[in-house]
């Protein structure tokens, strides 16, 4: 829809490989091997996506984030959607969590939608954080909840009213399709700012 606003918040880096992508979608470029007809389903539904998309440099690790999105024209007036997917893993501590919470909140009028994901600590493929796994690939997993219900204390502290959480639905492709299983230690969820207040 050409009357949304898409405000991506990243760091310098993550911008330029994403209008690399976004490039190569719109010049219709060769697609990689590899690559799943459902992905390439998915790159020609893309390319007729008509959106005003603005970049912000911004570390969500930081405090003043959110005074550059609003700063680049984030309307704080209007209900706004935000998703925080696969980011809270990344952040250094509960902390800095928690600032991110309120961050949102702030930019955020009445009826406005929060989501995003969070690991808990039953997730049993976080032991990858510490056998370097992920550290092969330059980043690491570095904070996560102790339970689901921490995560819905955190929002609920923050100010966002109608909190659920669900277990995320994992796929695995074993070869003769694909299997299902959920993971209570990776949690969606969903927080609605109710009040002025």
């Amino acid at each position: 829809d050409e009357g949304v606003t898409v405000f991506e918040v990243d760091v310098a880096c993550a911008h330029e490989f994403k209008r690399e992508r976004l490039a190569e979608i719109e010049q219709e470029q060769p697609i990689r091997d590899g690559t799943t007809e459902s992905h390439v389903k998915k790159l020609a539904h893309l390319r007729g996506v008509k959106c005003k998309r603005v970049e912000v440099d911004a570390d969500l690790s930081e405090a003043r984030w959110g005074r550059l999105v609003a700063d680049a024209g984030f309307d704080m007036e209007r209900p706004a959607f935000i998703l925080a997917e696969g980011l809270l893993m990344y952040l250094p501590d509960k902390d800095v969590t928690e600032g991110l919470f309120k961050q949102v909140r702030g930019l955020m009028a009445p009826g406005s939608w929060f989501m995003g994901c969070a690991f808990v600590s039953d997730l049993g493929c976080a032991d990858a954080a510490d056998n370097g796994v992920m550290m092969k690939f330059g980043c690491a997993w570095t904070f996560k909840f102790e339970s689901a219900d921490e995560v819905r204390d955190a929002l609920e502290a923050t100010g966002f009213g109608s909190v659920t959480l669900k277990e995320a639905q994992i796929f695995f492709d074993q070869g003769a399709g694909l299997v299902q299983t959920s993971s209570p230690g990776y949690q969606y969820f969903s927080a609605r700012r109710d009040t002025e207040a």
